[in-house]
């Protein structure tokens, strides 16, 4: 006697979303397809996989399909993506997808990125989206300037529907041939009434341009209007002073990016909290046309509650052209 498989409602609705999203991803490929034969959109993030784990007890995870349109222009990129979403802490469990629409234009002296979609967790949907331009000033000065809409992710946060509204503006000028400055300022709107307003500034040494090998010295903070909201983290100042050391390498058929660094933290009136981060990620490819994404990810920060926590991620990507 067989067995038969009982089909829960979440089941009909995941299948519902995929069937929806294919049957999309299906019909921009043919629209391309029919407007020029050099269109050659490719099906990216296969199996993409973004895991988080934070001290033990936080769990969140993104399963990705995109599909990378070459566009007749060049220099535009674009990219429609879904995404389920999945997020567990201690023994709550919420789960959700998300599907964007993202373009990217570049030329010698701009780039504008937009980014649009809708996003559904735990039953409560957000249009969410961002949007920067970066522009040269001059022949070393750039100038970014840019808004987002999102959520905020943790389980209490998505079961409050906590959401924010950020905008800010970044500037580099290249001091010396080696060197670069960086200020910047953020400002960010909570749905819970609270405020953040961000400040941020570094310093750039080019150790080797050829290799992306630099040395940046940074500092960060930030402070929040209401300290009632203990959704998130979220404490009245916080600042952050740091090392960075980044670089690349060629490997076989794989180009390796390291990135770690070494600060300090402070929030409020406690004492500083020593700090890491340790980020390795890698595009290989396998074949002419089949090319594979990954990276490891951990870092020791400080928690709401005054006490350090490590977070450990690992992201792995699968890019193929569709022919």
């Amino acid at each position: 006697m067989g067995h038969k498989i009982k089909l829960t409602p979440s089941i009909f609705a995941m299948r519902e979303r995929i069937l929806s999203i294919v049957f999309v991803m299906a019909s921009i490929i043919c629209a391309n397809d029919a407007l020029s034969n050099e269109v050659h959109p490719w099906i990216g993030g296969l199996g993409d996989v973004k895991l988080t784990r934070a001290s033990d007890n936080f769990h969140a995870r993104r399963s990705t399909v995109a599909i990378d349109i070459n566009p007749l222009i060049e220099s535009t990129h674009s990219r429609l993506s879904y995404s389920d979403i999945f997020f567990e802490q201690l023994d709550q469990k919420r789960y959700g997808y998300s599907i964007n629409y993202l373009t990217d234009y570049m030329n010698n002296d701009s780039e504008t990125f937009f980014i649009f979609g809708i996003e559904q967790v735990s039953g409560h949907a957000l249009l969410a989206g961002q949007a920067r331009h970066r522009w040269k000033i001059q022949s070393d000065s750039t100038l970014e300037i840019g808004a987002s809409r999102g959520r905020v992710e943790t389980i209490r946060s998505i079961d409050e529907n906590v959401t924010l509204i950020e905008y800010g503006v970044d500037v580099e000028h290249r001091i010396m041939e080696k060197m670069t400055a960086t200020l910047g300022a953020t400002k960010i709107h909570f749905s819970d009434e609270n405020t953040r307003n961000q400040y941020r500034a570094g310093l750039i040494f080019d150790l080797s341009r050829n290799t992306g090998t630099s040395i940046q010295l940074r500092r960060k903070q930030y402070s929040n209007s209401n300290q009632e909201s203990y959704s998130y983290f979220n404490p009245h100042r916080f600042s952050e002073d740091s090392v960075i050391f980044t670089t690349s390498l060629s490997v076989s058929e794989s180009i390796i990016r390291l990135k770690g660094s070494k600060g300090f933290q402070r929030v409020d009136q406690r004492s500083k909290t020593p700090t890491y981060s340790l980020e390795i990620g890698a595009l290989t490819r396998l074949t002419p046309d089949l090319k594979v994404i990954w990276g490891l990810t951990r870092s020791r920060i400080e928690s709401f509650g005054g006490e350090a926590y490590t977070a450990s991620g690992i992201h792995v990507g699968v890019s193929l052209p569709l022919r």
